[in-house]
């Protein structure tokens, strides 16, 4: 499993891209305004190399992490500047926010967007590759994106194994709010997920 063949590549990304449209429009109803959501990014990449595409390690950041379970484990983390976060939460819960601080009703309002954008993404590639995938309870934090990373990949296998890696940035349409998530699955999970669209290709 040294890289992705092209075909192989087009298929997961055009069954993200309809996640991340539903996604989409399922943020854009939920907050009453449209949300552009780009074309993910498909990454066949060594563990080691996750940090380096997510920026700047010692930038703080607030995520959103949900466990994907069933067929093909992984995880869906979502991430946010903590400006981004709080700019969303406002919106979410209808409140201003003078502090600065996330409160549990923020947190619950974003532990929702994850839950949207995770389950869009998830029923679209359940749907097409058969797989029964189901998502954990969100959980959510605010800490150095290093912290983050390193106890996620900590999970993911050895460095020198090859992991899937879906990147997808999204932002509202004034681009006061932008937020990126990820899907990433483990390496016998990324087997399992290419050796089912080979399935679909013959």
């Amino acid at each position: 499993m040294n890289e992705l063949a092209e075909i192989e590549k087009d298929i997961l990304t055009e069954i993200a891209t309809i996640g991340s449209g539903n996604a989409s429009m399922a943020l854009s109803k939920m907050l009453d305004k449209k949300f552009e959501v780009k074309v993910p990014v498909l990454q066949l990449i060594p563990v080691e190399k996750i940090s380096e595409m997510m920026g700047d390690s010692e930038q703080l950041t607030t995520v959103v992490l949900i466990k994907i379970i069933g067929d093909v484990p992984g995880t869906m983390m979502l991430l946010f500047n903590p400006e981004n976060a709080i700019k969303l939460a406002e919106q979410l819960t209808k409140r201003e926010k003078n502090d600065g601080i996330l409160d549990e009703v923020d947190r619950s309002a974003l532990k929702e967007v994850g839950n949207i954008l995770s389950g869009s993404a998830l029923n679209a590639l359940a749907d097409f590759l058969d797989f029964t995938l189901v998502q954990s309870i969100p959980d959510t934090a605010t800490d150095m994106l290093s912290a983050i990373i390193n106890t996620t990949i900590a999970q993911l296998g050895e460095s020198a194994d090859k992991v899937l890696v879906l990147e997808t940035v999204f932002k509202d349409e004034t681009s006061t709010v932008e937020g990126k998530y990820y899907l990433l699955f483990d390496p016998k999970s990324t087997f399992a997920i290419l050796e089912a669209v080979k399935k679909k290709i013959s």
